[in-house]
């Protein structure tokens, strides 16, 4: 078995082995795949001595020892929501490139220190473009819902919606943030000998378009839409870099079928 221990935010979700995922990627058939979300957790938190979350401690409190790697899937909350916090809430001025370069050199920290106390193979994926890119109205809703969570005068919630509408830029603008946030990652990872990967190619219309729209939920949520193809796109970079393409207790797909 290779086992493999998987931490994010909860957008890492889709790193379920589904028996359909698993028939289409039979590798898979001898992983051992733990999964663990921290909902609403940031990169931002893993500069902190204390954060509100203790994601650092607890993920390494949960790490296996006989995992052969770990993967780690942050960063979504701070470019999609964290950015906009800090505008909005903090009334900072921000230059987004320095903003994803700060959060890419605390990400680094946290990994080449997971590395150095865990002995473990570490993998990076990279955030997913947005799926609040198809309607303006439905993306600022669901931002200033974030931003008013713990708020608690109307006169401030108000503001800082009114404030959202009027900065809140276009579409293009957004997915360039995600896709630039990637590309930072990417590099600082290579430079490490970290393997890094994202599954932007598999869920966009085109190299630079919008995420595909039968991946886009209708209902009040920023999350993909959950589909095999979705799973298939979170493991099947793994196969052959990080999953072994064959591993010994792996069942033959003739087999199974004679079963």
């Amino acid at each position: 078995m290779f086992k493999i221990s998987t931490f994010g935010d909860s957008h890492s979700r889709y790193f379920e082995i589904t028996p359909q995922v698993a028939d289409y990627l039979p590798q898979l058939k001898s992983v051992d795949v733990k999964q663990k979300q921290f909902t609403g957790s940031t990169i931002t938190g893993f500069g902190k001595k204390k954060s509100t979350l203790n994601v650092r401690e607890r993920i390494l409190a949960n790490v296996r020892a006989d995992d052969d790697a770990v993967l780690l899937a942050f960063g979504q909350v701070d470019i999609e929501l964290g950015y906009f916090y800090r505008e909005i809430v903090k009334e900072m001025v921000l230059d987004f490139d320095e903003f994803a370069a700060g959060l890419v050199d605390t990400y680094m920290d946290f990994v080449e220190g997971m590395r150095k106390d865990t002995g473990k193979t570490v993998v990076v994926k990279g955030i997913n473009l947005s799926v609040l890119t198809w309607n303006r109205s439905k993306a600022v809703r669901y931002t200033v819902r974030i931003l008013n969570q713990d708020v608690a005068s109307p006169e401030h919630k108000r503001a800082y919606k009114q404030k959202l509408v009027e900065i809140f830029p276009d579409f293009t603008v957004i997915d360039w943030r995600h896709r630039r946030f990637n590309e930072l990652l990417r590099k600082a990872c290579e430079a490490r000998g970290i393997f890094y990967y994202d599954i932007n190619d598999a869920i966009a219309e085109s190299p630079e378009g919008r995420v595909k729209p039968d991946l886009v939920p209708e209902e009040f949520d920023h999350h993909l839409v959950s589909s095999m193809g979705v799973g298939i796109a979170h493991w099947k970079p793994l196969i052959g870099p990080v999953i072994p393409e064959a591993i010994p207790d792996a069942v033959p797909a003739e087999a199974e079928a004679a079963d």
